[in-house]
């Protein structure tokens, strides 16, 4: 088993990149066992304005970023079961009992982890 690290990866691949296959091909040669591990952008019950603004930010560089919705993001872990607690803001992964209060949010990032059977 391997573990595949798309850590803050796959935003910056455009939907006509093909960015679900790209993942296919990895999962279909994982051994069984292996897990997948993603962190990406999300539009997800985010205010529009605010996800307007930070694409507009990346326009201007040369990876374009592509926050996608909940459900484009758990496509991504198709044939794989996610490991609890399932995919997150990434604060909620496991989360570090010693954040402060004053920690930038993270409810642009979902994560999670996804294991081959």
């Amino acid at each position: 088993p391997v573990a595949v690290l798309l850590v803050a990866v796959l935003h910056a691949v455009p939907d006509d990149e093909g960015p679900h296959d790209f993942v296919a091909r990895y999962r279909d040669i994982m051994a069984p066992g292996s897990h997948v591990a993603i962190s990406h952008i999300t539009s997800h019950e985010q205010p529009a304005h605010l996800v307007d603004r930070m694409t507009a930010v990346f326009e201007k560089v040369r990876e374009p970023m592509v926050p996608r919705s909940r459900d484009e993001i758990l496509r991504f872990f198709d044939g794989c079961e996610l490991v609890d607690p399932g995919l997150v803001p990434a604060a909620e992964w496991r989360p570090d009992e010693t954040a402060a209060e004053d920690d930038p949010p993270t409810g642009f990032i979902l994560a999670g982890v996804g294991r081959k059977a």
